[in-house]
């Protein structure tokens, strides 16, 4: 794993947030696995591997959401210890590696069964240079 910096812009529903954080990653040929913990403590992780994904957090409430593109699968959504089942549907993957740097976009929707929330993460991350570590 190596020390990375990391910026992650949500758009859920037509609004957009942007988080950067240091984090730490592992970039393959065809995969990356990055990890970062958020301001409250929560340890954030996602893996990629050709056309699958999985975002998972933990803390003060967890998340388990695989992803296959064009595929419809049931996640985990966990708030007070207490686990409920929803389910995503992946409408695309597409991530680039290139020279100690990880750029992703991840577009999802999930289903709470009356409501469809339209999810697009865009991930950008890079390894710190020896200056920067």
């Amino acid at each position: 794993m190596k020390p990375c910096n990391v910026t992650i812009i949500t758009e859920t529903d037509g609004s957009s947030t942007t988080i950067r954080r240091d984090a730490e990653m592992k970039l393959g040929v065809l995969s990356a696995f990055l990890r970062y913990r958020d301001e409250d403590g929560s340890t954030v992780t996602l893996k990629i591997e050709k056309d699958e994904a999985l975002l998972s957090r933990e803390g003060d409430y967890s998340l388990h959401i695989p992803l296959k593109e064009k595929t419809k699968q049931k996640a985990a959504l966990g708030i007070g210890g207490s686990t409920g089942e929803i389910s995503v549907l992946c409408r695309k993957i597409g991530y680039t590696i290139r020279g100690g740097t990880l750029m992703a976009s991840l577009q999802y929707a999930l289903d709470y069964g009356a409501e469809l929330q339209e999810m697009h993460l865009r991930i950008t991350a890079r390894e710190k240079r020896t200056e920067e570590k």
